[in-house]
């Protein structure tokens, strides 16, 4: 039996839509590929297969004697076709919920378990409970001073002040008077003097 009656045969007995590759492998590879596309091509001719493309593959059915005419078969295709369509659209959407899906699983994983949210949100309770502790001793060890007394301090302080502005008036005084008959730099005459002013100590008053 030529490849072009055992393809026919075939096709006739099964009474469906194939391919060259199915047709060559349910025959059990009897034929090589490229003799069943031939005898598929050549019964199409003849027209004793129905041909349809889809993309780059060409699918074939036979025409049954006396069953559809091949009008009604290209109607059927055109029908498979629409369906083909419609199952590819879904496909298409199911596809993009599924990487939407996939999408938020891997960030979701990427984050946290929650065995290690929970051992992280432990370690910062220990850590603030250590730290309430802390605050609590510094609270208690420190010395709190009266109104009375922060009112007593500021008056020492403003006294402080006052005699220490006295003196250093004074001491510039006595500094210009010497300047007059000194035939060096106040500055030299200071560091002889041992004399240290508020910006050599970086004092701001």
């Amino acid at each position: 039996m030529s490849c072009a009656e055992a393809v026919f045969k075939y096709m006739v007995a099964q009474n469906r839509p194939y391919s060259a590759t199915d047709v060559t492998m349910n025959l059990g590879n009897q034929h090589s590929k490229g003799a069943v596309q031939k005898a598929l091509e050549q019964l199409a001719q003849q027209g004793r297969l129905l041909e349809k493309e889809y993309g780059k593959q060409k699918v074939y059915c036979a025409l049954q004697s006396g069953g559809a005419s091949k009008e009604t078969l290209a109607k059927e295709l055109q029908e498979l076709d629409a369906a083909i369509a419609s199952a590819t659209q879904n496909l298409n959407a199911v596809n993009q919920q599924f990487n939407e899906s996939e999408a938020v699983y891997k960030e979701l994983s990427s984050g946290p378990t929650t065995e290690e949210a929970e051992a992280e949100v432990a370690a910062l309770d220990a850590r603030l409970q250590r730290l309430r502790t802390k605050l609590a001793d510094l609270a208690d060890n420190c010395i709190r001073v009266s109104p009375q007394d922060r009112q007593r301090i500021s008056r020492q302080h403003e006294t402080i002040m006052r005699e220490y502005r006295k003196r250093k008036r004074i001491c510039n005084e006595m500094v210009n008077e010497i300047l007059e008959g000194y035939d060096k730099s106040k500055k030299t005459l200071l560091e002889e003097l041992g004399v240290e002013t508020d910006e050599d100590a970086g004092v701001k008053l």
